[in-house]
């Protein structure tokens, strides 16, 4: 039973470390702007945690496991606010472009339409004095 039970460690802590250097990639990703890449990256990341739980049901960890699992999960949890933080900033600044955007459009439609009047007054002015 000692051998299946350090097989269910083993494995665990593999996954773990997996997760870990997943979502050091993903941030990594982040800190280099590829958006593409990360979302990419994600899918995969949550196909890991999804198998974690089966794992984590037929691992029983000894105390140099929970001392290692406990590190990977802090390192897991720190690279995690760091892509939350990352992805926030991300989110706000395309905010910002969209709302620029969207005021770019509607002074194009309220001087595009001005200037289209302006203009068709002018060329009638024009016709008229010829």
């Amino acid at each position: 039973m000692a051998k299946a039970s350090d097989d269910g460690q083993r494995a665990l802590i593999a996954a773990y470390t997996q997760l870990r250097r997943q979502l050091a990639e993903m941030c990594e990703q982040a800190r280099a702007g590829d958006w593409e890449a990360l979302l990419e990256s994600q899918a995969d990341y949550q196909r890991q945690v999804d198998g974690l739980g089966e794992l984590e049901a037929a691992a029983q960890l000894d105390s140099d496991g929970l001392g290692r699992k406990r590190e990977l999960l802090e390192a897991i949890l720190a690279d995690d606010r760091e892509l939350r933080q990352r992805m926030m900033a991300r989110r706000d600044e395309l905010e910002q472009l969209m709302t620029a955007s969207r005021r770019q459009r509607q002074m194009h439609r309220a001087y595009g339409r001005q200037a289209a009047s302006g203009a068709r007054s002018a060329d009638s002015t024009d016709t008229s004095e010829s």
